[in-house]
């Protein structure tokens, strides 16, 4: 398993590089058309960017979430960021301008889990005797997704290349509130026993409906619950290239990254807890997390408005 995640990061980071190389190659193709003479007229005012923007984007991305356990199971998945911000120039010439903007984005992050889980924990039954229980999930897979409602604050640099062609780069920090739409699905075969130092007692295969007593084997079971996690913040970092079809109308194109600088776990050490409870209810890989952090890198497409 470990290796099969290996292969898909490499997959990811070869799938940035490209995009990152694709992007300064066109950078600079552009300006070495720019500096052959291409634009060898003087650049009219209507260039100049208007005072104000409004900036419609959307990112698929690929999402993760990273947690202190079980991490390296962790599958990256599909997860999107949308919305727009409001950018008022700061400074305007023919070659370089810089403004802020502040906007609302609507993010969603996923995450999967897929392996053989094994743990031994030590805790008490219904009746308070000392139990040492194994357990065993065979074919684990566990699918995690939270979203948030974000707002961003970002300096944006543009530069021109030609009159319609601008790089530009974004940098900024965003606030995000946790929705209520934050949960985890998980599926698995379970096999448990129990040992009973007191009585020397080795308990298996063991699967009676509404007993506290709780050894099955081979068991299959799934179960769905809420992620319990608190409010997100990010840093984020956009390059890309920006098409001018007139002065009021652009298109953009970009590689928009998403890093989590908040600990959103809102669980505490829960190292004594079973996986799957004697109700039949199943914690989250989570529940034995006190870090979890967002992750996304995905491919920004956007509509820029001036006015």
């Amino acid at each position: 398993m470990c290796k099969c995640i290996k292969v898909k990061e490499k997959n990811i980071h070869f799938a940035i590089k490209v995009i990152l190389m694709f992007l300064f190659v066109l950078f600079f193709t552009i300006k070495n058309n720019a500096l052959l003479g291409q634009q060898n007229s003087s650049l009219s005012s209507s260039v100049l960017p208007k005072s104000w923007a409004l900036n419609i984007q959307l990112t698929p991305t690929l999402s993760s979430l990273n947690c202190d356990v079980y991490n390296n199971e962790r599958e990256i998945s599909y997860g999107f960021i949308g919305g727009f911000n409001i950018a008022y120039y700061l400074k305007r010439n023919n070659r370089f301008n810089m403004a802020f903007s502040v906007g609302l984005n609507y993010s969603k992050y996923n995450s999967n889990h897929n392996f053989n889980y094994m743990d031994s924990v030590w805790t008490k039954d219904a009746d308070q005797d000392r139990v040492l229980i194994y357990e065993q999930c065979d074919n684990l897979k566990e699918k995690q997704a939270i979203s948030y409602i974000d707002i961003p604050l970002l300096l944006h640099f543009d530069f021109m290349l030609t009159s319609s062609f601008y790089a530009f780069v974004n940098i900024g920090y965003s606030f995000s509130i946790a929705t209520i739409n934050n949960s985890y699905y998980t599926e698995l075969t379970l096999t448990r026993k129990g040992y009973y130092p007191e009585y020397n007692a080795l308990i298996y295969d063991v699967d009676v409906p509404n007993s506290s007593y709780f050894y099955p084997t081979d068991k299959y079971m799934s179960d769905e619950g809420i992620l319990n996690i608190k409010n997100n913040a990010n840093l984020i970092s956009v390059i890309g290239i920006r098409y001018r079809i007139s002065p009021n109308l652009a298109f953009s194109l970009g590689l928009n990254s998403f890093i989590g600088v908040k600990n959103i776990s809102n669980y505490r050490n829960n190292s004594n807890s079973t996986l799957v409870n004697n109700d039949r209810t199943i914690n989250t890989l989570f529940y034995n997390s006190e870090k979890i952090k967002t992750n996304a890198h995905g491919l920004l497409v956007g509509m820029n408005i001036f006015f």
